[in-house]
Parts: structure tokens; C-alpha cells; sequence
């Protein structure tokens, strides 16, 4: 096996067993678990561990009905679109790891964020949070980030997505049409405001931050403090059992 390349692999965040499985694929064109064991040089049992990985990852597929299952490789631009992407999610969250930098951990940070593209960093590192809890107006979030929101709703109707959100949401057409996006996702939660209540600000809680957006002017005031952050919950869980379910 070429080291060359196994160490290239390794180095954009596979394991050295996902490097050589991959490896092993893409010189087969497709196989059972046997024969990329043979050729990988890995023992059967941790080959169908790897190969999972790889699945959910996206660099692999299962092929086929048969009863005995067949592997193969996706095509090996996706890894360089996979780096990519995680590259470029880490330089927007820069500003946000410098920002963790300052200050005592007890100590609350509150920060302001103006214009577009300040304001992604900050929502997107809410992303990986635990739990969150929305108050969101969807018709304001989709006019100001009609991109984002669009790549928002791939991420969180998938099931593989970690993250657990509660949101509760103006009753329009916009916030109906999200939810119906993300439906199929257990993680994501939906209910809403009675018809005759509204609101114009956004209102984020994830883990330890809470994040207050406005629109007219665009900005988001962060708050960094797991008491404000707990406290901030209580109110969201006063307000989701007041709320109606989606239907």
C-alpha cells in the first residue's frame, strides 16, 4: 500500500484503518468485506467497524440487495470538499475561539456582532451545542440568510446531527415551512405561538451562550454565561409549555 498516500488520508482526518479501507476500495471498484480485508491488510471484524465509519462520513456506500453486501468508494473529490468545508467552518469560528480567550470562565462575556458576516460565525457554532432552544421568527432569519437557512435545513433533517433543538416559532408560512423541512428529524422539536402573538428579535440559547438577534439594524448580542444561560432556559420551558404543538 502506497504510504505516500495512506499518510496523505491520515492527515485530512481519517483513521489510519479508515485510510487503508478507503485505500482498498478505490483499487477494487467495489467488494465484499472479505476481499477489502484481504487487500487492506485488517482483520474481517474491524473492516465492517471501519466500513460504518466511513458510511456515515460519506466516503462510502453499500451497493446492491444481495445477500451477501458489496462496498464501494465515493469519488475521492469528496474527501478535498469535505476538508473544505471543515476548513472553512473553523476560519469563521475564529473570532468566537479568540473571543473564549479572554476573561475568567465565571465571568459573563458579552459580545456584539454587526453585518452577515459576523453573524454566521455565531450561529453556526450554536450548532454543536448539546440542546438548543429557539424563539425564532423563520419570515426575519429567511429574508437576512436565505442561504444559510437553506443549508440549516439539510443539516438538521439529518438524523446523524447531534444536536437537539427545541424551537418555538411565529405561526407563518415561512416557520411552517421549516418545520415541515426538518420533520423527519426525532431531534428537532416544533411548536407555536398562538396566532395573535408575534415577535421581531431572535433569541438563541445553546449550552452555556445566549444569542439575542435584531434586523433592523442586523446584529447579535452574545451573552457567555451559564447562569444567564440557565436562566434564559427556565423562561424558554415556561414558554414551550404554553405553546401549541406543530400540526
Amino acid at each position: 500500500m502506497d504510504q505516500t498516500i495512506l499518510q496523505s488520508l491520515i492527515a485530512v482526518g481519517l483513521s489510519e484503518k479508515e485510510a487503508r479501507v478507503f485505500i482498498a476500495l478505490l483499487g477494487l471498484g467495489e467488494g465484499t468485506a472479505s476481499a477489502i480485508a484481504k487487500k487492506a491488510e485488517i482483520k474481517r471484524s474491524i473492516v465492517y467497524f471501519t466500513l460504518q465509519k466511513l458510511i456515515e462520513n460519506g466516503y462510502a456506500q453499500e451497493i446492491g440487495n444481495q445477500k451477501v453486501k458489496r462496498y464501494v468508494a465515493v469519488p475521492a473529490m469528496r474527501l478535498l470538499q469535505h476538508v473544505q468545508a471543515n476548513v472553512e467552518n473553523l476560519r469563521m469560528m475564529i473570532p468566537l475561539l479568540n473571543a473564549m480567550q479572554r476573561g475568567r470562565e465565571d465571568q459573563p462575556r458579552i459580545e456584539l456582532f454587526e453585518g452577515k458576516e459576523a453573524i454566521l460565525p455565531v450561529y453556526r457554532s450554536m450548532e454543536f451545542a448539546q440542546q438548543s432552544l429557539y424563539f425564532t421568527c423563520w419570515e426575519k432569519v429567511k429574508c437576512a440568510f436565505p442561504e444559510e437557512v437553506r443549508r440549516w435545513s439539510v443539516n438538521a433533517a439529518s438524523v446523524r446531527n447531534p444536536n437537539k433543538v427545541k424551537n418555538i416559532i411565529v405561526d407563518d408560512k415561512a416557520g411552517r415551512e421549516m418545520a415541515k423541512a426538518v420533520g423527519g428529524n426525532p431531534k428537532q422539536e416544533f411548536r407555536v405561538l398562538p396566532k395573535d402573538l408575534s415577535y421581531c428579535m431572535n433569541i438563541g440559547i445553546a449550552d452555556t451562550t445566549v444569542a439575542i438577534t435584531n434586523f433592523d439594524p442586523l446584529f447579535v448580542v452574545v451573552i457567555r454565561s451559564k447562569a444567564i444561560a440557565e436562566g434564559v432556559a427556565a423562561l424558554f420551558d415556561l414558554a414551550w409549555q404554553s405553546a401549541k404543538p406543530l400540526r
